[in-house]
């Protein structure tokens, strides 16, 4: 999977992605999280990085999580609420290969690589 990063982070260019708007679900690992805007280029770094790493999603939706866990839609309000104004325009700089254990809720950063 490194080996995956290095050709991936040589192949990419630095690129803008679009947050929509705040979304939130009754899952676990997407609670509350910024839907992003599906972009040509997202669409393409998106399908070239998952035929290297052979991953089939049946759908693409793209996201960044800003928490984790079960709450109550007026906790997930508060949240939302706490956060404030969003950036709706987030330059991506570097791609990073992070080790998930989802039964005891760690993570951690195996990697990171600079975009060009």
């Amino acid at each position: 999977m490194i080996d995956n990063l290095d050709f991936l982070t040589k192949k990419i260019s630095k690129f803008k992605i679009h947050a929509k708007e705040v979304g939130f679900l009754d899952e676990k690992f997407r609670s509350l999280f910024l839907v992003i805007k599906k972009s040509d280029i997202l669409e393409k770094y998106h399908t070239f990085s998952a035929k290297l790493i052979s991953h089939h999603q049946a759908i693409f939706e793209p996201h960044l999580s800003l928490a984790y866990g079960f709450h109550s839609l007026s906790d997930k309000k508060k949240m939302i609420n706490y956060i404030g104004k969003f950036p709706t325009e987030i330059q991506i700089k570097s791609l990073c290969l992070a080790f998930n254990n989802e039964l005891e809720l760690k993570w951690r950063i195996v990697k990171s690589n600079n975009l060009n």
